[in-house]
């Protein structure tokens, strides 16, 4: 089971091949591009049909079979169906999931239970200029790179490098502007995908970040200081640092987020951001996943991890209705205890929290607006980084000049 993003299929092909079976593939759509629907008789069919020594079988997106019975209701003659399904193999199978979310009992008759995660970023880089040379695309490091931190699948990258080609293949430009073209295009193929799932787009021209001052952040204590202290963490015996569970609280605006970008990039670090809305699930129990994964995640890649806008599912239990909303404050101060590594929360709200989750937390820290003298300091930082010059603040504000 995996992302949809990730390539099951392929590590499916390459194990066929390894052990030289030849893989027959079952899928909703026929050659036709047209939608089939007996995905199961198939599959029964070819376990009869096929030789155990020369063949695999390939059921693709299994989860559309497996969702229908499970815990909304009692299908037992159904569930009966998917029992014999599983113990009808004969031939070595493989069972492809975009999702975990199959009934136990169905997962028990499986010998290998395999959960294909995400690779690092810099295999990811890897695997997409692999991707681009082979199709003997070129691209500048930061476009490679936005892709990289984006969750595109292999074949998309393939069908983008195939649309930018055909519309170059058609230009009457010169060899310099096609190549313009293909990277205009190809970036634009993948932008719309981007699109879809509100993630941001893809940017042609390099962005030049904004310089960055810790000592701008107007704090209840100096987060430069913050910073060379966690930094200087010291390792227990089993080699981890001891974890560190910040809790920043303020108005919007006032460097809460930013901040734990910056300590990531100061301790050299990737960091995952989580907000309310990429945690918070419509089905009961899947908030609970959503936070159990994310600290997974976190854990393997040894990454900061950050929960912005912590109180729309960390609030106070004793105004609880619903059993989940419990539930969800106890998966989270569970998922606290156990990481060790450096976990951020932000809210706007603190009043709105959990009064034993604020107790988990090792520091709490107010985040206020800016002072009149950080305010000076920090224009005068991004009006220098603008080109603009001969900047002064007095008593009674800030005076620019060329």
């Amino acid at each position: 089971m995996a992302n949809r993003v990730w390539v099951k299929n392929e590590i499916a092909a390459l194990l066929a091949k390894e052990l030289g079976r030849e893989l027959w593939e079952i899928t909703d759509i026929a050659e036709n591009g047209e939608s089939k629907k007996d995905k199961e008789e198939r599959f029964f069919i070819a376990q009869k049909l096929l030789d155990a020594q020369k063949h695999m079988v390939l059921l693709d997106e299994c989860e559309d079979i497996f969702s229908r019975y499970g815990s909304w209701f009692d299908d037992s003659l159904r569930k009966d169906h998917i029992n014999k399904l599983l113990e009808s193999v004969k031939i070595p199978s493989i069972f492809l999931s975009n999702s975990a979310d199959i009934d136990p009992a169905f997962l028990r008759r499986f010998d290998i239970v395999l959960e294909i995660t995400a690779p690092p970023k810099d295999k990811k880089k890897a695997i997409v200029e692999k991707s681009l040379k082979a199709k003997r695309i070129s691209l500048d490091s930061h476009i490679i790179t936005q892709i990289s931190e984006s969750s595109f699948s292999q074949g998309v990258l393939l069908n983008a490098c195939k649309v930018a080609k055909t519309l170059a293949q058609h230009s009457t430009h010169r060899a310099k502007e096609r190549k313009a073209t293909i990277t205009e295009s190809f970036v634009q193929v993948l932008n719309e995908h981007l699109k879809l799932s509100g993630a941001k787009a893809i940017t042609l021209v390099k962005e030049q970040p904004l310089p960055y001052d810790m000592s701008l952040i107007n704090a209840s204590m100096d987060m430069k200081v913050l910073c060379e202290q966690i930094k200087n963490i010291p390792k227990s015996e089993s080699g981890h640092k001891q974890s560190v569970r910040i809790l920043a609280y303020g108005m919007a605006g006032s460097g809460k987020s930013e901040f734990a970008k910056a300590l990531a990039k100061e301790l050299d670090k990737p960091i995952i951001l989580k907000r309310g809305s990429d945690l918070l699930s419509m089905y009961v129990g899947g908030t609970e996943k959503n936070i159990a994964k994310a600290f997974m995640e976190a854990s393997k890649q040894e990454a900061i991890l950050v929960f912005d806008e912590v109180d729309s599912f960390l609030q106070d239990r004793s105004g609880a209705y619903m059993s989940w909303e419990v539930t969800q404050v106890n998966e989270m101060l569970t998922q606290m205890e156990s990481f060790n590594g450096i976990f951020i929360a932000t809210t706007n709200f603190m009043d709105n929290l959990d009064s034993a989750s604020i107790r988990r937390f090792d520091m709490k820290i107010a985040f206020k607006p800016l002072d009149f003298a950080r305010l000076c300091k920090a224009f005068k930082l991004y009006a220098e980084h603008l080109g603009v010059f001969r900047i002064h603040a007095g008593q009674r504000g800030i005076s620019i000049a060329r």
